[in-house]
C-alpha cells in the first residue's frame, strides 16, 4: 500500500498515529516497502504537520500548517531585506580629493560616523549627516550587514561545490542555488552562524521531498483514482513550494525550541560547558561501546590510540549521510524522527539527543565491522573515515532499539525477521535458563494486571500499567534471544 492509501485509510479509521509509528518501527517489511513518501512521514514525525485521532479535523489542520510554514518561509525571505532596510542609514559628506577614506584610521573614522549632539535632540533634523566608510564600516551599519551576508553565502557556496553526490538533481546549478537559499535565509531569520555540515542535512531534505514529489506524482499517473484522494490535495499543497517544504523540516531539525530535534546542540557548544557533540562521541565509545563489546573498545581505545571525536563527530552531526546509502538512509532518519514523536508526545517530556537511538546505531554500526576493525590500527581508521557498504540496515536498526532498556520504541518495533528451525541460534544451556527466569517474571506480571483488584487506588494502577508495558518488552527480549541470538 503506497502512503497516499495509508494516510487516507489509517485517518478514516482515526488511528493514523499508531499506525504511522508501527509501520515505521516494522523491521520486517523495510526490504519489501513501496510508494513511501519519507519526508511526508518526516513532516509529521518532526511536528511540522499533525496527527490527530479525529480524521475529518486532521485535514483541516494539515491544511493549515502547510500555510503556516508557507507564511514562514515567506517571512524568512523577507527577513533578510528587512534586516538591511532597517540598518541604520547614513548620509556621506563629501570628501576632498586630497583626503582619502581609505586611508582612514578607525578613530578617525569613528569620530566621523558619530552625530552630532543635535542629532540626538528632539529637534534634531531627521537626516545625519556622516561618512560611512564601506572599508570600515559600522557594526550595525547597512555596509557591515551586508558583508556578513556575502560572507555567509560565499561559505555556503564553498560547501555547496563540494558536494559531489551522484544524484541528478545535483548535477542541476539550480538545485544547489535552491539548497543555499534556504541555508541563507535560516541562518537570517534565525540568526543563527552559518556551520559546516548544515549544507549536507540541507541537501538531503531536500533531495527527500524532491524524491517523494516525483514519486507521489508517479503514483498518480499510475492509478488516477488517487488524485481524488485527500491527502494527495494537502500533499500537493505541500510541495508546491518545495523549498518552504524543506525549510520547514530544516527548522525542526536543527533548533531544538517546541521539542525540535535540537541538532544545534551538536554544532552549537555552550560557554560553560563542554561541546555536546565531544560529550556523545565519548559516550558512544566509552560507555555504550564498551558494554556490549568490551575487547573492541579496548582496542580502539589503548592499542589503537583512535579518539572517539576523529570519526563520530562526522557521523552524529550529519546523522550518519556519509556512511549509509540514500535509501538506507530515509529509513534511519524515519526512526530517529519516530523516536523524537513518540519521547515528547506520548511521554511528554523534552527530547534529549544525547540519548538517543542515534547513539545506539552509532554503536551498532561499530559492533557490525568488529572483525575488520580489529586488523591493525590503519585498517580500522580507514574504515571508520569510510565506512563499508550496509546490506542490512534494518537488522541494525532493531538492535539498537532494543539494546537500549529505556527506549519508548521497544513496543512499537517489529523484529526484522523470524529466524527458521535450520537457521536457529544453538544457545548454552546457561542462556536458555536465564531466559525461562525472566519469563517466569513476566507471566506473573501479566497474571497481576489481568486479574488486579477492582478497588485499586489510581497510583497503584498506574504502577501496575507500568509493569505490564515493561513486561511487554521483556517478552521481546527474550524473543530476540531465543530466536535471532541477540545479547541479553
Amino acid at each position: 500500500m503506497n502512503d497516499l492509501a495509508f494516510f487516507s485509510l489509517h485517518s478514516s479509521k482515526n488511528n493514523l498515529e499508531d499506525k504511522l509509528l508501527r509501520d515505521t518501527l516494522d523491521f520486517s517489511s523495510f526490504r519489501s516497502r513501496e510508494g513511501v513518501l519519507y519526508s511526508w512521514r518526516w513532516h509529521f514525525l518532526l511536528g511540522t504537520l499533525p496527527l490527530l485521532s479525529d480524521g475529518d479535523a486532521q485535514l483541516t489542520a494539515c491544511q493549515s500548517s502547510c500555510e503556516a510554514w508557507v507564511h514562514q518561509w515567506e517571512e524568512a525571505g523577507c527577513s533578510l531585506d528587512q534586516t538591511l532596510r532597517s540598518a541604520p542609514q547614513r548620509k556621506a559628506r563629501a570628501v576632498r580629493f586630497d583626503e582619502s577614506s581609505s586611508s582612514s584610521t578607525s578613530s578617525e573614522v569613528e569620530d566621523r560616523t558619530r552625530p552630532p549632539a543635535s542629532c540626538l535632540t528632539d529637534a534634531a533634523p531627521p537626516t545625519c549627516f556622516a561618512t560611512e566608510n564601506p572599508l570600515v564600516p559600522a557594526v550595525e551599519s547597512s555596509y557591515a550587514l551586508q558583508f556578513q551576508v556575502d560572507a555567509v553565502r560565499q561559505t555556503i557556496a564553498k560547501d555547496m561545490s563540494r558536494l559531489f553526490w551522484d544524484v541528478p538533481i545535483f548535477q542541476e546549478p539550480q538545485t544547489k542555488d535552491a539548497v543555499s537559499d534556504i541555508l541563507v535565509k535560516y541562518c537570517t531569520a534565525e540568526k543563527r552562524e552559518y556551520r559546516q555540515g548544515f549544507h549536507e542535512l540541507a541537501a538531503f531534505l531536500y533531495y527527500a521531498c524532491h524524491r517523494d514529489k516525483m514519486q507521489a506524482e508517479q503514483l498518480v499517473r499510475d492509478n488516477p483514482v488517487l488524485r481524488s484522494n485527500s491527502f494527495f490535495t494537502v500533499f500537493e499543497k505541500a510541495y508546491a513550494d518545495l523549498p518552504a517544504a524543506v525549510y520547514a523540516l530544516l527548522r525542526r531539525l536543527i533548533l531544538e525550541e517546541d521539542n525540535g530535534l535540537g541538532l544545534a546542540r551538536w554544532y552549537y557548544a555552550a560557554t560553560s560547558e563542554q561541546s555536546g557533540v565531544v560529550v556523545a562521541c565519548e559516550r558512544v565509545q566509552q560507555d555504550l561501546l564498551a558494554q556490549v563489546a568490551p575487547e573492541l573498545q579496548h582496542r580502539l581505545d589503548a592499542e589503537y590510540d583512535i579518539q572517539s571525536v576523529v570519526y563520530l563527530v562526522r557521523w552524529l552531526r550529519l546523522l550518519f549521510v556519509r556512511e549509509l546509502s540514500f535509501d538506507q538512509l530515509l529509513r534511519v532518519w524515519a526512526v530517529i524522527f519516530c523516536e523524537r514523536y513518540v519521547q515528547t508526545t506520548a511521554g511528554r517530556r523534552a527530547y534529549v539527543l544525547d540519548d538517543s537511538v542515534a547513539l545506539y546505531f552509532a554503536t551498532q554500526l561499530l559492533l557490525h565491522i568488529r572483525v575488520p576493525l580489529s586488523t591493525d590500527a590503519g585498517t580500522a581508521l580507514q574504515l571508520l573515515m569510510k565506512y563499508p557498504p550496509v546490506e542490512h540496515v534494518e537488522e541494525l536498526l532493531y538492535r539498537a532499539i532494543m539494546t537500549n532498556a529505556d527506549s519508548c520504541l521497544i513496543r512499537l518495533a517489529t523484529a526484522p525477521h523470524v529466524i527458521s528451525v535450520a537457521d536457529a541460534v544453538t544457545l548454552p544451556a546457561e542462556v536458555t535458563s536465564r531466559q525461562g527466569e525472566i519469563l517466569a517474571g513476566v507471566i506473573q506480571n501479566l497474571e497481576q494486571y489481568w486479574f488486579r483488584a477492582e478497588d485499586m487506588k489510581p497510583e497503584e494502577l498506574q504502577c501496575l500499567t507500568d509493569s505490564y508495558i515493561q513486561a511487554i518488552a521483556q517478552l521481546k527480549k527474550v524473543r530476540d534471544v531465543l530466536l535471532h541470538g541477540m545479547s541479553e
